[in-house]
């Protein structure tokens, strides 16, 4: 016993070095800058390396969409990031001289051409024409392979079974092996559009679950397999309550039937009635009682819903009667109001946002007055000062 005693504080000794030691957690990359080896090794921004194996063909920024041809020959990529917006036509893919074409062939969006795309493609079986998924346009293009021209437009902008597919998504789509109909997903309208391509007409509009990001045909083509990636399910509103009282400044009711292109309609339906209940000198009563901190104050279920105040954020409310959430810090004052707006919360407005305001309003006076008056008389005067000393 007294063996394995004495054993302990040598056994300590060794170890207090290693119980000293730090260590610090480093990316592969350490402190090597990002570089480009499109032969080698590449040092991605976040200190990882990568050494692709095979062949590699240059397209435009962000390829998020890629399609091949029936036949193998060309591949096709959606690039929908920056721009250009576009889609590159690679052609002989597989061969060592591979060509790139890129539709539009410009530095810049040319919405002329491509309005925009994401991510769906789908090759005609004749290796010929290509479909591009017009993401927020709601539309679907065909472009020549060949000649990298537009070929028609499907527009799919549609009411159905009572829905209004006004605005639209278009994303990921698959073809039958004859080509005659086109499978499509819409995601933020939930739906399956199932398009002849014959007529360039949509025959049905399939509910689907939410957020529709994916979608393929089975091998018999008898079934089609959509992949949801949503939480949520956004709704317009139908069937409201229009009855709002002065008690209730944060009422969801309208007044009447919303514009479906207006997307904050309930907010300014409540900023516009507030606003003419405050001009006809009425409006909802204010109470001067302060907030005693035993009791939930009230609005706070409509901010717990949107903000997700933790059980620690919840106990500082209480004990100080206010919280500062910094995990959701927001990069200026006009997207917190546009925030706070949108959620129809309710608002405290301080001396920071306003002192804020006038400067960036005085600051923008100061920046005409520069530009439209001070410039000009520089100028002016600059030119008179040469012609003196000619």
């Amino acid at each position: 016993m007294m063996k394995a005693l004495s054993l302990f504080p040598a056994l300590l000794f060794l170890a207090s070095p290693l119980l000293a030691q730090k260590w610090v957690a480093e990316t592969p990359a350490g402190k090597q800058y990002l570089k480009i080896d499109k032969n080698g090794t590449t040092t991605l921004p976040n200190g990882r390396f990568i050494s692709p194996t095979g062949r590699q063909i240059s397209t435009a920024p962000h390829p998020y969409g890629l399609a091949l041809s029936p036949d193998g020959s060309v591949a096709v990529t959606a690039n929908s990031g920056i721009n250009p917006i576009s889609i590159s036509i690679i052609k002989n893919v597989l061969a060592s001289n591979a060509s790139v074409q890129q539709v539009p062939d410009k530095a810049r969006t040319d919405e002329g051409v491509l309005e925009a795309c994401f991510m769906g493609l789908a090759i005609t079986p004749d290796n010929k024409s290509v479909y591009v998924s017009g993401g927020q346009t709601n539309k679907i293009f065909l472009f020549d392979l060949e000649t990298g021209k537009q070929q028609a437009t499907i527009n799919c902008a549609t009411k159905a079974n009572g829905i209004n597919y006004y605005h639209g998504y278009i994303g990921d789509m698959v073809l039958s092996r004859d080509g005659g109909t086109l499978y499509a997903v819409d995601q933020i309208g939930f739906r399956l559009l199932v398009i002849d391509t014959q007529s360039r007409k949509i025959r049905h509009n399939i509910p689907t679950g939410r957020y529709p990001f994916g979608i393929c045909l089975s091998p018999d083509e008898k079934r089609v397999y959509v992949a949801n990636v949503g939480v949520f399910e956004y709704k317009p509103f139908t069937d409201l309550d229009a009855h709002c009282t002065s008690a209730d400044p944060f009422c969801d009711a309208v007044e009447k039937s919303p514009d479906p292109r207006a997307t904050c309609f309930v907010a300014n339906d409540n900023i516009a009635r507030a606003e003419r209940e405050s001009r006809a000198g009425k409006g909802p009563a204010t109470s001067s009682t302060a907030w005693d901190g035993t009791r939930a104050p009230k609005y706070l279920d409509r901010i717990d819903a949107h903000l997700h105040l933790t059980r620690e954020e919840h106990e500082a409310l209480k004990k100080n009667r206010f919280v500062v959430l910094d995990r959701l810090a927001y990069r200026d004052y006009a997207s917190a109001f546009h925030d706070v707006f949108q959620e129809q919360l309710p608002l405290f407005v301080g001396i920071d946002p306003i002192l804020h305001a006038v400067f960036k309003g005085t600051e923008l006076a100061l920046e005409r007055i520069e530009k439209k008056r001070l410039a000009p008389a520089l100028t002016s005067m600059l030119k008179k000062l040469r012609a003196g000393l000619a």
